[in-house]
């Protein structure tokens, strides 16, 4: 039997929170990686960026702490970097991704302590056996680079996996979420933190995030519509299902994602109403809109208890809204309609960040501009104390200076 590789690579971090004495420890094979220390505190939100811009990464990229993870494209050995945010190189580790297979990643995920890679590939049938799709999920140390584990998972009668690229969407110290979908195909897979072996698998279900113990994600009802839905955890048992919708919800103006701990944006057309869209933020406990928004949006939390909409289909808009109470806090345009819209592109701890003529910031609770000008050459995301952009495929960061 040969195994030929078609597909694609996904990868993931498993990011370390801080935990007090009552937490318990990591798991074996799961120590977080070394982190750089520093006098000079680390602003956040970061405002007032100061010092060279330093490379960091390739695009695309994952935030794991105070550092960034990437791909190295340039190697002849695929290998994965591990590059502190200040650009002190951490660790480097080659990684198996077969010739002429195609590689996306990283994906961010939930804590943790694991670099994961998930490779789909397709082993060829003898006889009258067809081929089949098979992920490949790897897991390593990212302070170390060494394979903490790995497992293959061959798709079956009850279980067909498609043939393209898996994403890992979400991660916790129990399980990791693995997922793929293609043509209406779709499949979601939980894999044990500790040592990958398969806790469930539900045929039918693309998995956009993890909240806590609720697997976020949507099934396809037939071939026009589909519905989003919630798993347990545990063991894949639906809990919910939301309102349905119509043709597809993988737009380029508004992707399923969660917002913060508790709600997951799904934006697409009601079922029924063929000239409308809608945006709905459910509850991830239990499947109920918390807000509709008319048109297609994205909304992303600052982390504390504001969240902040922003729609590019058609006409710019912005808003911010309290995330207890979904009140509107504000509005652009307002009613004087002598503002630009911004494009948002992150929000944290009670600032919203946008690009407008450049990279800048606003009061996320009131709208109003906080620094007309950010000294960044570009802005894709922000960590405690620094700002990240992206130039021609590379990832750099600046230190905030306030």
């Amino acid at each position: 039997m040969r195994v030929r590789a078609v597909a694609v690579l996904a990868a993931s971090l498993l990011l370390t929170s801080c935990s007090s004495a009552e937490e318990p420890p990591p798991p074996p094979g799961q120590q977080p990686a070394p982190t750089t220390t520093s006098s000079a505190p680390l602003f956040d939100p970061p405002r007032g960026f100061t010092g060279e811009s330093k490379l960091v990464g390739r695009s695309p990229y994952a935030i794991a702490g105070d550092a960034v993870v990437s791909r190295d494209p340039e190697r002849e050995q695929p290998t994965m970097t591990v590059i502190g945010l200040d650009g002190t190189p951490r660790v480097e580790y080659p990684v198996d991704i077969p010739k002429k297979s195609k590689a996306s990643g990283p994906y961010s995920a939930a804590d943790g302590s694991l670099v994961l890679m998930a490779v789909a590939q397709t082993v060829e049938g003898t006889g009258t056996n067809p081929d089949r799709t098979r992920y490949t999920v790897t897991a390593h140390n990212p302070g170390t680079g060494a394979k903490v584990w790995e497992r293959p998972v061959d798709a079956s009668a009850e279980v067909p996996l498609p043939d393209s690229n898996p994403r890992i969407v979400g991660a916790n110290r129990d399980i990791v979420v693995v997922t793929a979908n293609l043509l209406k195909e779709a499949a979601t897979i939980a894999l044990s933190t500790v040592d990958g072996t398969v806790k469930w698998s539900k045929p039918g279900i693309f998995a956009t995030g993890l909240a806590n113990d609720v697997v976020v994600g949507y099934r396809y009802v037939n071939s026009l519509s589909s519905e989003p839905v919630g798993l347990s955890a545990t063991d894949g048992a639906q809990r919910w299902s939301g309102p349905r919708f119509d043709g597809t919800l993988e737009s380029n103006f508004s992707r399923p994602r969660l917002v913060g701990d508790g709600l997951a944006s799904f934006a697409g057309t009601p079922a029924g109403e063929l000239t409308k869209n809608v945006t709905h933020l459910l509850d991830t406990t239990t499947g109920k809109p918390r807000l509709s928004l008319d048109s297609l949006w994205t909304c992303l939390s600052d982390d504390q208890s504001l969240i902040v909409c922003g729609k590019t289909y058609f006409n710019y808009q912005l808003a911010g809204f309290d995330a207890t109470s979904m009140a509107k806090l504000w509005e652009l345009p307002d009613a004087a309609a002598t503002r630009t819209i911004p494009k948002l592109v992150a929000a944290r701890k009670g600032v919203a960040y946008v690009t407008a003529k450049g990279p800048m910031t606003l009061n996320a609770r009131s709208g109003k501009d906080l620094d007309p000008e950010l000294d960044v050459d570009a802005l894709d995301a922000v960590a405690p104390g620094y700002a990240l952009g992206v130039v021609s495929g590379k990832v750099y960061a600046r230190r905030a200076a306030r």
